[in-house]
């Protein structure tokens, strides 16, 4: 039996759409401050953590956390599948929901990523057009048997180019 139909005496009856987002919005919003929490995490790392966690003076519980930190990107992706899965549940078979869809996540990263893209972009305006892929959050979808001489010039941005790939 489908969602949304029930069997009575053996007639499949259509029950009525129930429009849940509020709830499931409800229920979501904890799991985004972890969500939060995970991003800071992998800034964290990002930005120099393997540095502090070789040092002595460094304190150990921010030592270990700089050193495990890259756990928190994992815990970032599948936690993010699991609120966009919950978010967009039936609510993908609609017509135009899919572009709709592609629009939101693309306007929630782009505009930010290019901003870093842009600011980045004198440093290495050398890479010439293995560059391109950079504008476009592609750059690291082909990194085995990389032909194409793609260069990641914005090494913090790999995280964004995989997680626009898992959005397609």
């Amino acid at each position: 039996v489908p969602p949304g139909v029930r069997v009575v005496d053996d007639t499949r009856v259509q029950e009525p759409r129930v429009d849940d987002r509020e709830a499931r919005t409800a229920v979501l919003r904890p799991l985004v401050g972890i969500r939060f929490i995970a991003v800071g995490a992998t800034v964290f790392r990002h930005s120099g953590a393997n540095w502090l966690s070789s040092q002595s003076w460094a304190p150990k519980i921010l030592a270990n956390s700089a050193l495990h930190a890259q756990m928190a990107l994992g815990f970032f992706f599948v936690l993010s599948g699991f609120i966009l899965q919950t978010l967009y549940r039936g609510r993908l078979s609609e017509k135009g929901a899919w572009r709709r869809y592609g629009a939101s996540r693309v306007a929630r990263i782009y505009p930010v990523y290019l901003i870093g893209v842009l600011l980045m972009a004198p440093a290495y305006a050398v890479a010439a057009w293995g560059a391109l892929p950079q504008f476009v959050l592609v750059q690291c979808w082909a990194t085995l048997g990389n032909t194409w001489e793609w260069q990641n010039w914005n090494p913090p941005a790999w995280m964004l180019s995989v997680e626009f790939f898992f959005y397609l």
